[in-house]
C-alpha cells in the first residue's frame, strides 16, 4: 500500500508542476509586458493614429488633425509667403508674414522644410506645438530648427489656423 500511494502522491506532485509551469509559461508575456510599462502600447496607439491621421481630442474646441501641420510644412518647402496666409488667424497674419525667419526661409534656392517631430499639447480652445525640423539646400548643411507654435479653432468645426507666428 505504501508503494501505491507514494506512486500517487508523486503523480500529483509531477502534475501539479506540470500545471505550475504551463501557468507560469501562459502569464509571462503578461507579467513582461507590467514590468515594461505602457510605454509599447502606447507608442502602437500614436502610431496607428498617426498613419490613420485620426483627429485629436482637444478640450473645449473640436478635434484637431495633423494636416494643417502637413499644410504648412509644404508652403514653407517652395512658396510665396502669400500662400502662408491663409494658415494664420486674420488677426497676425500681417504679422507673421513679415517675419523676417520666413523670407530667409522661402529665399533659399531649393530649399525643402522637413519636418522630424512634433511634440502636441493640448490646452483649452488650442493646441501648443513643439515642432522640430530641418532646413536642407543643396547650396548649404541641413540646419536643425526648432519652433513653437500656437493653433486655434478658426470657427469653423474641425479647423484650426496658426496664431502668433508660423515658425
Amino acid at each position: 500500500m505504501t508503494v501505491g500511494r507514494d506512486g500517487a502522491r508523486a503523480t500529483a506532485v509531477i502534475v501539479g508542476l506540470c500545471l505550475l509551469v504551463g501557468a507560469v509559461w501562459a502569464l509571462l508575456p503578461r507579467m513582461l509586458g507590467a514590468a515594461g510599462g505602457p510605454e509599447p502600447e502606447v507608442i502602437a496607439a500614436f502610431r496607428t493614429a498617426e498613419l490613420t491621421r485620426a483627429p485629436i481630442a482637444v478640450a473645449g474646441a473640436p478635434p484637431f488633425e495633423l494636416s494643417l501641420l502637413w499644410q504648412r510644412a509644404a508652403l514653407l518647402s517652395g512658396s510665396a509667403a502669400g500662400d502662408l496666409g491663409s494658415l494664420v488667424v486674420p488677426a497676425d497674419r500681417d504679422r507673421a508674414l513679415g517675419d523676417a525667419r520666413i523670407d530667409s526661409v522661402l529665399r533659399l534656392p531649393g530649399h525643402r522644410w522637413e519636418p522630424r517631430a512634433w511634440y502636441l499639447r493640448s490646452e483649452r480652445g488650442e493646441v501648443l506645438v513643439t515642432e522640430e525640423a530641418v532646413l536642407s539646400s543643396s547650396s548649404r548643411e541641413p540646419e536643425p530648427r526648432t519652433g513653437r507654435l500656437r493653433l486655434v479653432s478658426s470657427g469653423e468645426v474641425g479647423s484650426f489656423v496658426f496664431a502668433g507666428g508660423l515658425l
